[in-house]
């Protein structure tokens, strides 16, 4: 489209994308060619709440809930969700996992 002579912003427009986008694309393409345009994937940036769940998870989870003052024999998200407020971790019950 550049080579066709539309500009930056009518690129982005039709493509909905922002123009900086659409320049970092033209970019590529000029260093590296068809090659700058392949997708790059990235896992993001590193979750600190999701360390910080794991973590508390870990240390409790071979635990009885009993132990923690739960009137429960096993942990169950809505547990592990409370035992984590109590901690200071706000989270969801969908959102815990352990890896």
């Amino acid at each position: 489209m550049k080579h066709e002579g539309h500009s930056v912003p009518q690129i982005a427009k039709l493509l909905k994308r922002n123009h900086h986008t659409v320049r970092d694309w033209i970019k590529r393409y000029q260093e590296y060619g068809l090659d700058g345009l392949k997708r790059r994937y990235s896992s993001g940036r590193p979750s600190s709440l999701r360390d910080r769940v794991s973590s508390a998870i870990h240390k409790v989870i071979d635990s009885s809930p009993s132990q923690y003052g739960y009137p429960l024999a096993i942990w169950t998200a809505l547990v592990l969700q409370d035992y984590l407020k109590k901690d200071g971790i706000e989270t969801s019950e969908t959102r815990l996992s352990v890896h």
